[in-house]
Parts: C-alpha cells; sequence; structure tokens
C-alpha cells in the first residue's frame, strides 16, 4: 500500500470517527507493519492487549524474534502489575 493511499485511509478514518484517536498514517503504517509480522496473532491472543500501543509499536519494530516479543510483552506485563500492586 502506498503511502498516499495510507495517508487518505487515514484522513478518512478521522473524517469518519473524530473522536477516535490512533488513526494517524504513522499508526496505520505500524497497525500493517504488526498484522504482516504476526499474521496468526499469536502474540496478539496473549500479550499485546494487554499492552500500550507504544509498547506494540516497539515489540514489532526493535524486538528481532517473535521469541524475544513475547518474552518482552510478558515481562512488561509483569512489571506493570508488580509496580500497580505496590
Amino acid at each position: 500500500m502506498g503511502a498516499k493511499v495510507i495517508q487518505r485511509l487515514s484522513m478518512d478514518l478521522r473524517e469518519a470517527f473524530p473522536d477516535m484517536k490512533g488513526l494517524s498514517s504513522n499508526n496505520l503504517k505500524y497497525m500493517r507493519f504488526f498484522a504482516q509480522n504476526c499474521p496468526d496473532l499469536r502474540f496478539g491472543q496473549q500479550s499485546a492487549d494487554q499492552l500500550p500501543w507504544l509498547h506494540i509499536v516497539t515489540l514489532v519494530t526493535k524486538m528481532g524474534t517473535s521469541e524475544l516479543q513475547e518474552w518482552y510483552g510478558r515481562e512488561t506485563i509483569k512489571q506493570t502489575v508488580s509496580a500497580e500492586i505496590l
């Protein structure tokens, strides 16, 4: 998908859903990258649904393997839960 298509999609989505956040061109590119790199959604079903978007972007763009992505996701959730208990 070309940059202009993503840019147009971003504008259309923001117009259709004015109260929704996260529909920038960059976020749409990250969403596409996530979908391409996690096609089985195995990671998404475990940890990603409990993480903020920035952590998910970090996982799919900076962590090399799915094993490392899953480890980072689990550890982030553990640390977050530990901090909330304190």
